[in-house]
């Protein structure tokens, strides 16, 4: 079968002067692979992007950095609540997600929109290779770098990457990501994924575009491994009610979300 993996970074608000980024790994009934490079695009563009694709490929999986089930008025989502427990202990947050916030996801929000004219199966648990359809997923690339890259797995250890943050943000983090990103798509196979990553890491004044289309990337793998790599090497944290996100998830990861996600009776498989 032929299987398109598409990941977005979404801007969680619709701007055309602030997008997000998307991009696309492309695999033909063979098996070989075409890496399609990261591009900005808004709700809009991605929709026509997604579609495209749709009409190729077997099986098509989009992995967003974004919330897709929002039924919350106020506070966290049990999911995020999960989370946050390990992003809270590398030193990274976890935005809240409810409906208050009208321009992320009120009734009238952007990303509600976008999967109504998807009509995209949120049932990624069904999304597997023999699978066929379109299916989204909500993924959360500063939580699959802690599997992806054990040394981001410390106090404080999360790396401050984004460009737009002046404060904070580490040219030497900046490279540790990408490194992440080129060890990932080296052992997955990808080597044009890997050389993209490897001009990004000489860049030494990258801008937030920069860092958004790195994050699509990371989004793409998060895809490629639940689909390779084996449903025992991921984690769905959550349920379609509430919310859920998937992740790769090394056993140090696992270790310190379960004792959490058990505490507040969230499901995690």
């Amino acid at each position: 079968m032929s299987v398109c993996i598409i990941g977005f970074d979404s801007a969680w608000t619709d701007s055309v002067k602030s997008p997000g980024a998307i991009c696309a790994l492309e695999i033909d009934q063979q098996g070989k692979s075409i890496f399609v490079a990261p591009e900005l695009a808004t709700f809009g563009e991605a929709v026509n992007y997604i579609k495209q694709r749709q009409l190729r490929f077997d099986l098509c999986m989009v992995a967003i950095d974004q919330p897709t089930i929002v039924n919350n008025m106020v506070g966290c989502r049990p999911v995020e609540r999960v989370a946050a427990s390990i992003i809270s202990y590398v030193g990274g947050g976890v935005q809240p997600s409810n409906k208050s916030k009208a321009n992320m996801f009120g009734d009238d929000a952007a990303i509600w929109r976008f999967k109504w004219s998807l009509k995209a199966n949120d049932n990624i648990e069904v999304c597997q290779l023999g699978s066929e359809g379109l299916f989204i997923a909500e993924v959360f690339p500063a939580l699959a770098l802690l599997t992806f890259e054990s040394a981001f797995l410390k106090v404080k250890g999360a790396p401050k990457y984004n460009p737009k943050n002046k404060k904070k943000f580490r040219i030497e983090d900046w490279k540790a990501v990408n490194a992440a990103v080129i060890n990932i798509a080296n052992y997955s196979g990808l080597s044009t994924v890997a050389n993209w990553a490897l001009n990004q890491i000489e860049n030494t004044t990258p801008h937030k575009s920069d860092q958004d289309k790195l994050d699509s990337i990371i989004c793409v793998l998060i895809g490629q491994h639940w689909l390779f790599e084996g449903r025992s090497k991921s984690v769905m944290i959550g349920d379609l009610e509430t919310g859920c996100m998937i992740s790769p998830c090394s056993d140090a990861v696992r270790l310190k979300l379960v004792d959490k996600a058990s505490e507040l009776r969230v499901p995690l498989t």
